[in-house]
Parts: structure tokens; sequence; C-alpha cells
């Protein structure tokens, strides 16, 4: 059997391709294509060492399509052959994830799982609490992230990446009467009767939120009150922020999707 067989069976790259959409109506229908550019020819060569035969997927957050390398030419040109060409499937319920800011190696692992998980958007919290400091350039990593944790988890509807608001801000644009309004908390209601409630609800978007290191303030809690979150335990143990997105997201796709 070829390397390149072989390489498949192991694994098939997806690539984020943020010029794809642009890429594809210049090759229209064409099965046999050409792509020049310095950042998917250096991930194919210098990266993941891909061969003539080897087949990948090159992904925006719209469509995805699957290609065979052809051959590599120097100037960063890509010969390719077009297989399938397919849009994006959406997840639903849609999640709205209300995420604190957090420290920094718990705020990028926090934002990978999210991705991971199939987060519909990722509003960032400002809070009482709030232990990280903004800059212009946190977002471009952040997405970055996004990016990468799309690629792995093949999730190419990634979500969209919100700046940072004040909580109470948010919570004033949220609308009070939806229902799939929760918060995760350890003295709240079990989460198997809150996701029963909301399946039964044939509940369409969600909002979801966890606290920050510390958790929320009193004044905090009662604003999200008000809202209309309902409050729920994960575990009966205090998780760390960075474990309850995981197991809080996880949860809900499983067994509301």
């Amino acid at each position: 059997m070829k390397k390149s067989n072989l390489a498949h069976e192991r694994h098939e790259f997806a690539l984020y391709f943020p010029h794809l959409a642009g890429w594809l109506q210049d090759v229209q229908n064409k099965k046999n294509a050409i792509l020049q550019d310095v950042d998917i020819y250096h991930r194919i060569m210098k990266v993941l060492r891909l061969v003539a035969g080897d087949t990948f997927i090159l992904f925006d957050c719209f469509d995805h399509v699957y290609c065979t390398l052809q051959k590599v030419e120097k100037k960063s040109i890509v010969h390719i052959i077009v297989i399938e060409r397919k849009k994006n499937r959406k997840l639903t319920p849609t999640v709205n994830f209300l995420l604190p800011l957090l420290k920094r190696d718990a705020l990028h692992d926090a934002i990978y799982s999210l991705t991971e998980l199939g987060a519909t958007e990722i509003q960032l919290v400002i809070t009482d609490k709030s232990q990280k400091r903004w800059s212009s350039r946190e977002h471009e990593k952040l997405m970055r992230i996004v990016h990468a944790a799309a690629e792995q988890s093949k999730n190419f509807s990634f979500p969209f990446l919100k700046e940072p608001q004040p909580l109470n801000q948010i919570l004033e644009e949220i609308d009070k009467t939806k229902k799939g309004l929760v918060f995760f908390d350890p003295v709240g209601q079990p989460v198997t009767d809150v996701i029963e409630k909301l399946s039964d609800d044939k509940i369409k978007n969600l909002f979801l939120m966890i606290g920050p290191e510390g958790d929320l303030s009193p004044g905090e809690k009662d604003l999200v009150k008000k809202k209309g979150f309902i409050f729920t335990s994960l575990t009966p143990t205090i998780l760390r922020a960075r474990q309850a997105v995981v197991v809080s997201l996880g949860i809900f796709r499983s067994f509301l999707s």
C-alpha cells in the first residue's frame, strides 16, 4: 500500500482557510484547481508534510472542501483535486456561552473546549473578579485557538467570539422572556432536572454561563437571578472554571442536540 493511503487512514487534516469563499468563486466548478497561499503552502509542506495523493479539508465558517493534493510548485503554488464541497452543519440548539475573563491558560483551555464542544457564540464577560486585562491583540490570539480547535475537532461551524463586556451590560441585552438561560452554581437545581425541562420545552437557543475563579459576587448573582437564569449544579463538588466549561457544555450538547 502506498504511503499516501496509509497517511490518509491515520488522519485527515483540516486547515482553516479564511479566503475559502473567494477561492471557491474563482475556481467555480473545476475539479482541478490551483491554490496559491503562503500559509497553506507552509502548513502542507513544512508542518503536515503531505505528499501527492494525501487528502485534506479546507474550511471557513460557512463551507468546507475535501481535497486531494496533486503536486506542489515553488512560489507557494499548490495543485489540488477538488473532491467535494459542503455547507457546514449548524448544531442545534444554538449555544451562547457567557465566559468570564479567566487567567490566561484557563481562558485558552476554555476557548478551545467551547469550540470542540460546539458553542455557537462565546461572549467574554467582565466580572468583579476578572483576573485578566484585555488588549487589542488578545482577540487575535484567541481566534487562532478557535481555529486550531475547529481543525482538530472538525467543528467547521466554529463559534463567533465577542469582545469582553461588563456583566450588567450583557444581561441588559438578553431577553428576559427566554427560557434557555442557565447559570451553573454548586447549590442550584440538579442538572438532569433542568435538561429534562428544557427538552420538554423544545428550547432552540441556550444561554449558558459559569462564574470566574472565585465565583460571581453576591450582587452579580442577584442580577443573574433577576434576569431569569436557572441556577443548576453540575457535580456535588466544586469545579474549576475550565472544568465547568467542559462538563456543562458537554452535558447540554449530549442531551439536547
